[in-house]
């Protein structure tokens, strides 16, 4: 490429072992301009720390960039406008990824971005996949979240970014790793030992030995807007709740939200649907699905 390549670095599993393996590739093949990695969050948060770690392990030229909570509520229309969803999960971690987008298109000259999108679907990644009855029960659940992605992950990858103009690219989402993966027999795919992922992880630890730290390697699952949150201040989840709480009366919220279908449980989620109605007005029938619920 005449531009150098990014990728997202959350310092979870999956954007760790994309952004290893591609400076990977470019030690093999003689590349001389290096890997930009780029992590968001709140100060304090998990995420930047633990991004830290594994872009000094594979020597990129790492992008630290740390948002303000005023940043993130700023951001929420523009956020909204440009996902044109109104699920409260998917909003929350498409904030950051926003921002984060923003910057890089400002400061920087990349536009192919790499993430890793997918991979708790294909790889059976979210903690509740630890409480499964069966591992054929489990391998029918990652289908359903697969065949769901474009309402959820995925959407929110493609809009954030290309809202900034940016090209994004997802690894875990190649048609031969999902083939191969779906391929496994099922109790080889469900979490072992209690950790999530397993086979991914043992089988990066075995065949590529070194490629990440431990503490990344077996680094937990964490959800997005939990990661960018802070360890010192209020979380990012919380910080979205109270804001809608400051502006919906306990009277306004049992009135208006009888008014849609799914009806709102919870301030923060009215919130966001009167947003999406001031740009989009009211759908029938909705364009979600599946609504994720606390």
């Amino acid at each position: 490429s005449d531009r150098p390549i990014g990728t997202f670095l959350s310092g979870g599993l999956d954007s760790s072992v994309i952004a290893a393996f591609i400076k990977k590739f470019h030690l093999e093949n003689g590349m001389k301009t290096n890997l930009n990695t780029f992590s968001v969050g709140l100060e304090g948060s998990p995420d930047l720390a633990y991004a830290n770690i594994v872009a000094k392990h594979i020597d990129s030229t790492h992008h630290h960039v740390e948002i303000t909570t005023e940043d993130c509520l700023g951001a929420i229309e523009d956020v909204v406008y440009a996902t044109e969803t109104f699920d409260v999960t998917t909003i929350r971690a498409s904030t950051p990824m926003y921002l984060l987008s923003k910057y890089i298109s400002e400061k920087t000259d990349d536009v192919v971005i790499y993430s890793g999108e997918g991979s708790d679907e294909v790889t059976q990644g979210y903690l509740y996949f630890k409480k499964q009855p069966n591992s054929r029960e489990g391998a029918l659940e990652s289908q359903r979240l697969m065949e769901q992605l474009y309402e959820f992950d995925v959407l929110r990858v493609d809009r954030t970014t290309a809202s900034h103009g940016l090209e994004i690219r997802e690894p875990f989402l190649d048609k031969a790793f999902i083939q191969h993966y779906y391929n496994l027999p099922a109790n080889i795919k469900c979490p072992r030992n209690g950790i999530e992922k397993y086979h991914l992880r043992k089988a990066i630890e075995v065949t590529y030995p070194g490629l990440l730290p431990d503490e990344i390697l077996w680094r937990q699952k964490e959800a997005f807007s939990d990661g960018v949150s802070s360890f010192k201040k209020k979380s990012w989840v919380d910080e979205l709740k109270d804001h809608a709480e400051s502006v919906i009366s306990d009277e306004q919220f049992e009135e208006e939200r009888k008014q849609f279908e799914p009806m709102p449980m919870f301030k923060d989620a009215l919130y966001l649907r009167r947003v999406y109605n001031y740009y989009y007005g009211e759908i029938q029938p909705p364009l979600i699905s599946k609504y994720w619920i606390p």
